[in-house]
């Protein structure tokens, strides 16, 4: 029964560390572990051992047990719930986002033509493959959660690896998950109400966004594996509404009410290179999914063989379905519908599905909720794997003692996304934020180039030809190019977003300033210990 108690302990008080910690602890290696102890007790360490009086130690004894039953585990280490049928929902539910909905008319209008853009879509989809594949080798190889900042953070250095914790809390999950959550919101009423003519006030788009996102939160911090199977179970509903509607379409082209679809193929204009440039812009970011399964590495099963194979076959489908529905939308609609302010699937549905038409906004619910998930997958895991590496508070880095959950990530970047339900023109802000979306996939390639040059007898159990990462890397940099060309303004202020990161790397993991600051963290990490139950992986970080 001791051995049990060594496991972990937690509660009655405290975060040990050894004298030196300020001097041992730096950002490459996280050396804190979770001890209890009491105020008016006095300890003194020994290897792997924690003396205390004897008078509370029966009872802090029977508070460890307690929290372990029989059969449970005895380690506070990520189980391993992601079989290949997970893999293949998140990458999948990822993939193929909700801006194919919308943003078709923009691959269209930009190419001239429906085979230019159906020529768009397919070599987007070649470029997310490449991308795929290059994640697939280091995270494989790397095999740790966290996604693109511990796989930054282990090749190349610590400030571009921060720099992607503050983009995490700023907008890549925060902000896409108010946004997603707000899409619901909007599509749920219009299903229920505004097709028989009512509206509804904001606010109550807002309620009703916040109980939904309070909702997913609440699952993240429940299970793991329900979070699991509910991505499968979204997942399937999602091409479900897919296949309906390509059947449709299918339809639709047979009854002969479709457009003239030789005539539509020879139909070319002409276009300048950067409308060309703009279409890949446009098309580019909806096959980009695959990156939230790098963020559960160390939880995936036969991770070596479930990676790349559900990144593989995923990429290859995603552009298969890309180009189908682009295809699909361009035989029912004319030219002027594909490029109207109504979104796309709402005309296809209303022209071709009748009273079936409502599965069409029930595909943009669904989408949202896929992609809000995985986001959610992807966030706490980056600040659980920040805090393990010193980077971000500790608290961060803890589990549910009986769930393994990760409570105080999920419940840390639901804080943050409620306020931002009050940010009016909200979408105009992520637009503006998600232009350093390249930047992560480029510094992701740079680090398996690095990794290969400073480990080259590093075991890998998947390697892809040398020419991969450096055609990432050159399309990434075009992209980069085109939004700034595009869009001068709006990368400023990206830049003056992130340039915060910067001056709080130095201050708060460099020199770990202001004390009286991470005094105030401790103490409000113990006491939400013993509130929310979560302790340290103590096995990891001894």
């Amino acid at each position: 029964m001791s051995s049990r108690t060594d496991i972990f302990q937690f509660g009655h008080l405290g975060v040990y560390r050894p004298s030196n910690w300020n001097k041992t602890r730096n950002v490459s290696t996280s050396t804190t572990s979770l001890f209890a102890t009491d105020a008016n007790c006095n300890t003194s360490l020994e290897p792997d051992l924690i003396h205390v009086t004897e008078n509370n130690f029966q009872q802090r004894k029977l508070t460890a047990l307690s929290s372990l039953d029989e059969g449970r585990q005895e380690s506070l280490s990520p189980p391993k719930v992601f079989g290949l049928s997970h893999s293949f929902a998140i990458v999948l539910g990822s993939v193929l986002t909700e801006s194919i909905l919308f943003s078709v008319n923009g691959v269209h209008s930009g190419t001239g033509g429906l085979v230019p853009a159906l020529l768009v879509w397919f070599c987007c989809g070649a470029i997310s493959f490449v991308g795929a594949q290059c994640y697939a080798e280091i995270t494989t190889t790397i095999a740790e959660n966290g996604g693109e900042f511990i796989l930054i953070y282990r090749t190349l250095n610590p400030m571009p690896a921060f720099m992607q914790i503050w983009f995490s809390l700023l907008a890549g999950t925060t902000m896409v998950s108010v946004t997603l959550a707000m899409l619901f919101s909007e599509y749920a009423f219009h299903v229920i109400f505004r097709q028989y003519g009512l509206d509804l006030p904001s606010h109550l788009l807002k309620l009703v966004a916040a109980l939904q996102l309070s909702a997913v939160f609440f699952l993240h911090c429940v299970s793991t594996k329900l979070v699991a199977r509910f991505q499968v179970i979204l997942t399937s509903l999602k091409f479900i509404c897919l296949s309906i509607i390509l059947v449709a379409a299918v339809r639709y082209i047979f009854i002969g009410q479709g457009v003239n679809l030789p005539s539509e193929l020879m139909k070319m204009e002409s276009v300048d290179t950067m409308n060309i440039l703009r279409a890949f812009s446009a098309a580019s970011p909806v096959l980009l999914g695959w990156k939230k399964l790098t963020f559960v590495a160390a939880e995936i099963q036969n991770l070596e063989r479930n990676v790349p194979l559900s990144m593989s076959i995923s990429t290859i489908l995603s552009t298969i379905i890309a180009i189908c529905l682009h295809l699909a939308f361009a035989v029912v609609l004319s030219d002027q519908e594909l490029q109207a302010d109504t979104p796309v699937i709402v005309l296809f549905a209303v022209r071709t599905m009748g009273p079936l038409a409502p599965l069409g906004l029930l595909l943009i619910m669904i989408q949202a909720l896929c992609s809000m998930n995985t986001g959610i997958l992807a966030g706490t895991r980056t600040l659980w794997a920040a805090a393990r590496e010193s980077m971000s508070p500790e608290f961060w880095a803890m589990l549910h003692i009986h769930r393994l959950s990760y409570v105080p990530a999920a419940l840390t970047l639901m804080t943050i996304s409620m306020p931002m339900l009050f940010i009016e023109k909200l979408e105009q802000l992520l637009f503006v934020l998600g232009m350093f979306r390249w930047f992560p996939p480029l510094l992701v390639s740079a680090a398996l180039l690095a990794h290969r040059w400073k480990f080259p007898d590093a075991h890998r159990p998947f390697k892809v030809p040398l020419v991969f990462p450096f055609i990432l890397i050159a399309f990434c940099l075009l992209q980069t190019v085109v939004t700034f060309i595009q869009h001068p303004l709006a990368m400023g202020i990206c830049v003056i977003g992130i340039l915060p990161a910067f001056p709080l790397f130095l201050f708060l993991v460099k020199l770990r300033r202001p004390a009286i600051l991470f005094k105030l963290v401790e103490k409000a990490t113990l006491f939400l210990q013993k509130v929310l139950l979560v302790a340290h992986d103590l096995k990891k970080t001894r």
